[in-house]
């Protein structure tokens, strides 16, 4: 009696297994991006309203047996909306993630082009978006930053878009007096040397370095890297920053646009210097005297013709100007 008993019992049990097994139906399919068309291991494959689940291998590919009753997979990935998909009469399924807008702005481009959740930086950076570069149609993107970034400080000589810019993230770094932070754009380095001029007796004009030839409306984002912690990858010749410039690309866009952004400026001159137009260079006979008459002129007779010559100076204390010719 209990060998027949235990054989039901086994019976039963092989009966139930067998049925579970119908109950449940293998599922099967890829994962790709929306943008490209690439492959996407390791997005969350989930039965809706279980906790049955797997993850996309390294082709983007995923195998899931659901119960015969679901009627739903939800596929996530970060970074990705959410997708669900119905599987009611389906055993194979492709799907294709888009990229979300939202947590875009959450990551900051740093060192080397790589891009970060901005808080899981160890370090004080700041982002400046496109939008806010061109807002007020800078004559070169320098000059946009005012105020965008905390303890970046930007001057500039006058001269309108073909003036100089020196910018100083968190004050003077450095003994020898140099400020101006490493520019790189789209990896690679801009060295525009510093903002001054040291030959004082001679050209003393600040003229624009490389950064006026980079237009703002080409500029997607701006990252601005602060401290030694934050430009480690670039060595010493970033040690008083960096300025990280990306450009914009085509990603994310299908067909053909142009985009036509046109912006005028007018600068007035408010102040003049006062130049004196009386006298051209030469001594005064109490100053020097190198045989001038009375008028400052020094003359020589050449075939006996009298020519006049000044005195090679580049003091304007000289002879009156009076339209003759003179000899130089």
């Amino acid at each position: 009696m209990r060998k027949i008993l235990l054989l039901a019992v086994l019976t039963m049990g092989l009966f139930c297994s067998w049925q579970v097994a119908l109950a449940q139906k293998t599922l099967t399919g890829k994962v790709t991006d929306d943008k490209d068309g690439t492959s996407m291991p390791g997005v969350t494959v989930l039965v809706k309203g279980t906790t049955i689940g797997t993850i996309t291998d390294e082709l983007g590919a995923f195998k899931i047996s659901a119960p015969a009753n679901a009627n739903t997979l939800v596929f996530s990935f970060i970074g990705f909306n959410t997708k669900e998909v119905a599987i009611t009469n389906l055993k194979t399924i492709n799907v294709r993630l888009q990229a979300t807008t939202a947590q875009l702005g959450e990551v900051v481009v740093t060192a080397m082009g790589i891009a970060k959740q901005e808080k899981a930086l160890g370090y004080a950076s700041t982002t400046v978006k496109s939008s806010e570069i061109i807002k007020t149609s800078p004559t070169n993107f320098a000059m946009a930053l005012y105020g965008q970034a905390p303890g970046l400080q930007v001057g500039s000589s006058p001269g309108g878009s073909t003036s100089g810019v020196n910018m100083t993230i968190r004050g003077v770094n450095s003994i020898t007096g140099k400020t101006q932070p490493l520019i790189v754009l789209d990896g690679v380095p801009i060295r525009d040397g510093e903002f001054n001029n040291g030959n004082y007796w001679g050209d003393q004009r600040l003229r624009g370095t490389g950064l006026l030839d980079i237009n703002p409306e080409d500029i997607a984002s701006i990252s601005v890297l602060k401290g030694a912690s934050a430009a480690a990858l670039y060595g010493s010749e970033a040690v008083n920053g960096v300025i990280l410039i990306t450009s914009k690309s085509g990603k994310g866009k299908k067909g053909f646009s142009v985009d036509v952004n046109i912006s005028t400026s007018v600068d007035h001159i408010a102040y003049l210097p006062d130049y004196q137009n009386v006298r051209g260079y030469g001594y005064p006979t109490y100053l020097n005297d190198a045989g001038q008459d009375a008028n400052l002129f020094i003359h020589k007779t050449i075939n006996g013709v009298d020519n006049r010559e000044l005195i090679q100076t580049s003091v304007n204390y000289g002879p009156v100007f009076d339209g003759k010719p003179i000899m130089s």
